[in-house]
């Protein structure tokens, strides 16, 4: 049997405050879906090469579940463990609005310590990993 553990449970936009509040500083959320490609392939890597080198960098990825399938928590786990993810992961808990709640998968938000939206990074628009580090030097963040 997978640890769910590690799964820190279900967030909906309502509790995405409290994290913000709680990161004290910038906080990256990551949307992501495990059936999408692009998800597993660049958006979950490109994301854990931020943790390491932004360590005053709150990063926090949400599993949204969207299509016509549904993942179980032990195949996000595994996805998770596949791409050795170390920041916490949510589940969406906008589960009855599937396909509404968050409407670009995959996407990354950055919000600042008041709760504001930042800068939003679509992985439709291709964003590299050259970019969005430029985005965050020039807000100051220090990095390793």
């Amino acid at each position: 049997m997978m640890d769910l553990s590690k799964l820190s449970g279900k967030l909906s936009l309502n509790n995405l405050v409290s994290i913000i509040q709680r990161s004290g500083g910038y906080l990256l959320v990551v949307l992501f879906n495990v059936g999408d490609q692009k998800s597993r392939k660049k958006t979950l890597p490109l994301s854990k090469k931020l943790w390491g080198k932004f360590p005053n960098l709150n990063i926090v990825g949400v599993h949204v579940q969207e299509g016509e399938k549904d993942y179980l928590p032990g195949q996000i786990l595994s996805v998770v463990k596949e791409n050795e993810i170390p920041y916490e992961i949510y589940m969406d808990g906008e589960t009855e609005k599937k396909k509404k709640s968050w409407s670009i998968i995959p996407q990354w938000i950055l919000f600042d310590r008041h709760g504001q939206q930042v800068r939003s990074f679509s992985i439709e628009n291709e964003p590299d990993l050259k970019e969005i580090e430029d985005y965050l030097n020039d807000l100051n963040l220090p990095s390793e």
